[in-house]
């Protein structure tokens, strides 16, 4: 029972974990991303740093992380398989959308802290931006402090970023 829902948030972070920016400037130019520019692993610094392709790949990939993260939480929590089924229980360890949410941020999660690169990726803007947009759960209560909270960090370059994901 346990082994299923533990698969899958290893799962999420595996998939999140995925250092594509770092790849694709190793595999086109051979560089060390870690090392160049802002020194984060992002398709930003890839776009800054090498040109827009390389960083119109990373983005799309890194964006692809988070959707892949969230279609497989969906499938698993519908599989008959899934030990938490909805079953009169109300509690939240028993909604199908807590566990897709719990999925996405643990995607974001393994983008921002990938073990691969000892725990030093990106910002997750694009991993997160495409998970909470391909999960339904961001339509619930929940997104209106979230709201707030954009306005009041949209002053920033990095708070852009923020509000972004």
């Amino acid at each position: 029972m346990r082994v299923l829902v533990a698969g899958l948030l290893i799962t999420a972070y595996v998939i999140g974990s995925i250092p594509f920016s770092f790849l694709i400037v190793k595999l086109m130019t051979g560089a060390d991303i870690r090392q160049v520019g802002s020194h984060n692993v992002g398709a930003t610094n890839v776009a800054r740093s090498f040109g827009k392709l390389p960083g119109i790949i990373a983005l799309i990939l890194d964006a692809a992380k988070g959707y892949a993260a969230v279609a497989v939480a969906r499938w698993v929590t519908a599989s008959e398989a899934w030990p938490l089924a909805t079953s009169g229980d109300a509690s939240p360890l028993h909604s199908r959308a807590f566990w897709i949410t719990l999925c996405a941020v643990v995607a974001v999660v393994g983008h921002m802290f990938p073990v691969w690169l000892r725990f030093h990726g990106g910002k997750g803007v694009a991993t997160g931006a495409s998970s909470r947009g391909s999960s339904r759960s961001h339509r619930s209560s929940a997104r209106h402090p979230f709201r707030y909270f954009c306005v009041f960090c949209r002053t920033r370059r990095s708070g852009r970023s923020i509000s972004a994901s």
